[in-house]
């Protein structure tokens, strides 16, 4: 943690370490962190990817700059608001180290108390039958198991969506794989847990985006969907992996 911490204040600053030595223009830090290119959804949304870091807005303008990573049993999330000079990382070696990423690097509160800014809105809307039809039906995506062997074991994640009578989604989820190799927040099974169907609600704050809604009700985390040149929605980008809509 004290290392990331490091690389924090280091990327905060003006490309010295500390002993004064220059590894990086200024400008070269900045560069990093901009002309991001196209954006989407990981969790929450994006603006895109810079050089390594993941280029997160904010309602407030201001850019959030962050990236993070899983494994079974590890969790870990590094975040910075470089115009606020402010930093969080946090490292965890447990399973249910899930919950503590998720509360403090999808969720905005550490954002609002110690840097100033927030998510982008979403206020949930009900659409119609019509407009909830063109994202209906089955899609599938495959995942590499790092666990199993050397060189992975692959599965398949099916994800089925279907329209509800208040004007929002039932989406159900099945894996061939460990829910934990998903490295997905509603997924705090562990690392020996059996495949499972999943099934929870969406409903969508703007063209193409959802809220993705916990077991208690409330919305958790970002989705969106992709549509091809044609216009018809081709992919589900969820928890940063993409999903093919079948038969389109």
């Amino acid at each position: 943690m004290r290392d990331q911490l490091r690389y924090a204040a280091f990327h905060l600053g003006d490309g010295r370490a500390p002993d004064g030595t220059r590894l990086l223009t200024k400008k070269s830090l900045i560069e990093m962190r901009s002309n991001p290119g196209p954006g989407g959804t990981l969790f929450v949304e994006l603006d895109g990817m810079g050089v390594s870091w993941q280029l997160r807005p904010s309602a407030q303008g201001v850019r959030i700059v962050q990236h993070g990573g899983d494994y079974p049993g590890q969790f870990s999330g590094f975040i910075m608001v470089p115009e606020r000079g402010f930093a969080l990382t946090v490292l965890t070696n447990s399973d249910g180290g899930v919950k503590l990423t998720s509360d403090l690097f999808i969720d905005d509160w550490a954002l609002r108390r110690f840097a100033g800014v927030s998510n982008l809105p979403a206020k949930p809307r009900a659409l119609s039958r019509r407009e909830l039809a063109p994202y209906e039906g089955l899609y599938t995506g495959r995942v590499i198991d790092p666990i199993f062997t050397p060189s992975g074991t692959e599965g398949q994640t099916k994800i089925e969506l279907k329209g509800t009578p208040d004007g929002r989604m039932r989406m159900r989820r099945t894996d061939s794989l460990r829910s934990a190799v998903l490295d997905d927040p509603s997924d705090v099974a562990g690392a020996d847990a059996p495949p499972a169907a999943l099934e929870q609600r969406l409903a969508f704050y703007r063209k193409d985006y959802v809220l993705v809604y916990d077991q208690s009700g409330e919305p958790f985390l970002r989705a969106n969907f992709i549509r091809g040149h044609d216009g018809r929605v081709k992919w589900l980008r969820y928890g940063g992996r993409l999903y093919r809509h079948q038969g389109v």
